[in-house]
């Protein structure tokens, strides 16, 4: 049986009464600094007649257990509502594109694994297009691949070879600082900007690392891909994610692999008509950047760090450890071996202030709010487009929310028996 939350909006200002003198004090401060727009949040803004509200239950449900297989989900990684309200799910355990009517009903689906046109490695994103196409990034097979509206391939674009191929030195941002970008290894595209090129950074190759070794933070170089996938600009360097060296396994079998650290800080990203948004999570700063790379805009908030105690490693500890159940025996030990090991580090004083970005069709920003490793209720702060703190929604448990809309969230959610759900909920003014 699936368990409905009742989602409601967290207003600080509504546990003080919803006074207008407590919204008031909690007005953004805006300043200019050098032809920067700073927006210092102190609190949110909504009010009980203005807040969004998420709805109790789902508007459409996709997703059984014991279903038909196209209705059966297993990692999936993105979805996306087009225009007359169909939804398009990217499904990662079959690398399927699924399509489905406004109300849920499956209609066809595209793609599978493989290497040839049409099909998927590792596909990580999904977005549309105006006019219903949509473009998938494979990081594994480095290749965007574009659908048209009936799910037929309409291009590819090989990234393999954009990355591998020399560049010039490029100009960052205004230029006062240049790199050479191109040869560094694989691009990671994150997304595709208003005029149709792609927004992408590249870090190389890692260089290996003894495991157990301290936690790193490299840089990365951001790049403008051009709709061929070669290179047309170079944005800036900016910092990276945090990553650790872990290992597993025998001397005869020994692994070695590269990833975040327990409460790693990462580098998150969402684009918007105008640019795009980058957070580093190390404090709750995020900085707007235009297409081409220009700082115009430094949105922060006050928010209290989450101490990293030793009841929050032990919690977090333990829900990673019970995620290593599945899969052979052989290699479910290694992998939790390595996720031991990860563990025996010093670990930070806090957790990272804040988590992914994502952007919606009204200009709003959200914001994923950290949250104590054993609280299933993800919480989303809004932002309006000048970088003022509307408020903060919760979502149901386990949820995960994958697009922002106008009026809408739409993302997957995981129940009980663990199996996956995609779900629509109306997001709009409370109901009277």
């Amino acid at each position: 049986m699936r368990k409905i939350v009742p989602v409601v909006l967290l207003l600080a200002s509504a546990a003080c009464g919803g006074s207008d003198a407590a919204n008031s004090a909690n007005a953004a401060t805006v300043r200019d600094s050098v032809g920067v727009t700073i927006v210092e949040n102190a609190g949110p803004t909504w009010t009980e007649g203005t807040a969004l509200v998420l709805a109790a239950e789902p508007t459409v449900s996709i997703g059984e257990m014991d279903g038909p297989p196209e209705y059966q989900l297993y990692q999936v990684r993105a979805a996306t509502r087009l225009a007359d309200g169909g939804i398009v799910v990217f499904d990662g355990g079959s690398q399927e594109v699924r399509y489905y009517d406004s109300i849920g009903k499956y209609i066809r689906r595209s793609g599978g694994k493989g290497g040839g046109p049409g099909e998927f490695q590792g596909a990580t994103w999904m977005v549309r297009l105006p006019g219903d196409s949509l473009v998938l990034h494979d990081i594994q097979a480095q290749r965007i691949t574009v659908l048209a509206p009936d799910g037929t391939v309409a291009r590819t674009v090989n990234l393999a070879a954009a990355a591998a191929a020399p560049a010039p030195e490029a100009a960052i941002g205004s230029g006062e600082r240049r790199v050479r970008v191109g040869g560094l290894g694989m691009y990671e595209v994150l997304g595709v900007m208003s005029d149709g090129s792609f927004l992408a950074r590249t870090r190389g190759q890692p260089a290996l690392a003894e495991p157990g070794a301290s936690v790193k933070r490299d840089s990365a170089t951001y790049v403008r891909l051009a709709a061929d996938g070669t290179l047309r600009d170079t944005i800036g360097v900016m910092v990276g994610g945090e990553t650790q060296a872990s290992a597993g396994g025998s001397e005869g079998r020994r692994i070695v692999m590269i990833g975040p650290p327990p409460f790693g800080k990462s580098s998150q990203v969402a684009l918007d008509a105008n640019g795009f948004w980058f957070g580093a999570s190390d404090r709750y700063q995020l900085e707007h950047r235009t297409a081409d790379g220009r700082l115009d805009r430094i949105v922060r908030r006050t928010v209290e760090p989450i101490a990293v105690t030793p009841a929050v490693v032990e919690a977090a500890k333990k829900i990673e450890l019970e995620r290593r159940t599945d899969g052979p025996a052989e290699m479910r030990d290694v992998f939790r071996q390595m996720a031991e090991e990860k563990w025996k580090g010093t670990m930070p004083t806090t957790m990272p202030a804040h988590g992914a970005l994502r952007t919606d069709a009204a200009g709003r920003l959200w914001v994923s709010e950290t949250t104590l490793p054993d609280d299933t209720i993800p919480r989303w702060t809004a932002f309006d487009a000048e970088g003022r703190m509307l408020g903060t929604v919760a979502m149901p448990a386990n949820f995960r929310a994958l697009e922002f809309g106008r009026d809408y969230v739409l993302g997957v959610a995981t129940d009980e028996n663990e199996v996956e759900r995609v779900d629509l909920f109306r997001l709009g003014p409370p109901e009277p």
